[in-house]
């Protein structure tokens, strides 16, 4: 029983990592497709710089700023072995927090990004092109993409702190015996 607990938590704490890594990647990618309209400067095209520096930007620097959180609580988690063995208390509060940050950007993600992709929808790309001298096709790919990465997330996160926490409770009976 020891062991199949161990295995379970040794996957979903490759599934933490992994699912930390994506989120982080995705915060640093997530502009690309919207790097053109930072150099709209017409009264036409008002909107869509509005849109990319008082909306888009704000929402990427959260992200990032959560994420890359998340990958440092995930070094720490590391350095407490919870990919070794059945986590203490110390080791299995730490695992909950670590969780913390990711779970905040998915939150946040899944919040906004639907209201986002809706307003960006709205806005006439038509002056575009002539304002950056290139054919600019405005793509929703970025908010589709996040709003899966961070439904995944948030699962991932919870059965990670599941994990976790049921480990400790069995491991801790186990060494106690039941009350």
């Amino acid at each position: 029983m020891k062991k199949r607990m161990l295995v379970l938590q040794k996957v979903m704490f490759g599934l933490f990592i992994l699912t930390v890594i994506c989120c982080f990647v995705y915060s640093l990618g997530f502009m690309t497709q919207y790097r053109e309209l930072q150099y709209l400067s017409k009264p036409v095209n008002k909107v869509l710089y509005n849109f990319h520096h008082e909306v888009l930007i704000p929402f990427n620097n959260s992200i990032f700023y959560l994420t890359l959180i998340g990958v440092i609580m995930f070094i720490v988690v590391f350095a407490a072995k919870l990919n070794k063995r059945l986590p203490n208390l110390l080791s299995m509060i730490l695992g909950v927090v670590a969780t913390i940050p990711t779970i905040i950007a998915a939150a946040l993600g899944l919040s906004k990004l639907g209201g986002m992709k809706a307003e960006y929808l709205t806005f006439d790309f038509s002056n575009v092109a002539s304002e950056i001298y290139e054919e600019y096709n405005p793509s929703t790919l970025a908010f589709e993409i996040g709003q899966y990465l961070f439904v995944v997330a948030l699962v991932v996160m919870i059965a990670f702190i599941l994990t976790i926490v049921i480990n400790w409770i069995i491991n801790k009976e186990k060494k106690y015996g039941s009350c």
